[in-house]
């Protein structure tokens, strides 16, 4: 997140995500309900995405206003995603805006 210096990763093997401030790192984990695979960051909904390793589904979980991650929702308040394949590993935000 370069408008608030925060760099976030997932961590497939311990089925967590990590974030943590920059430059004075001090690493954060939280478990999540399964594997993360890929992460991609929301900024104008202050939102963080991850897609299933081993899953078809892509989900989204609400950030602090200050970028952090605190708590992960349980898995039946979790907005998704259905991405129609297996393990999607990629993931690419596009604000879609009509032209008036």
């Amino acid at each position: 997140d370069p408008k608030r210096n925060i760099l976030y990763w997932a961590c497939p093997s311990s089925n967590q995500i990590g974030w943590s401030p920059l430059p004075k790192p001090e690493p954060h984990l939280l478990p999540l309900h399964e594997s993360p695979c890929a992460l991609e960051l929301d900024t104008l909904e202050n939102t963080l995405l991850y897609s299933q390793r081993n899953g078809d589904r892509v989900c989204k979980i609400p950030l602090n206003q200050d970028g952090t991650l605190q708590k992960i929702p349980p898995a039946s308040e979790l907005v998704s995603y259905y991405a129609g394949g297996a393990s999607p590993c990629a993931m690419r935000i596009f604000h879609w805006q009509k032209k008036e």
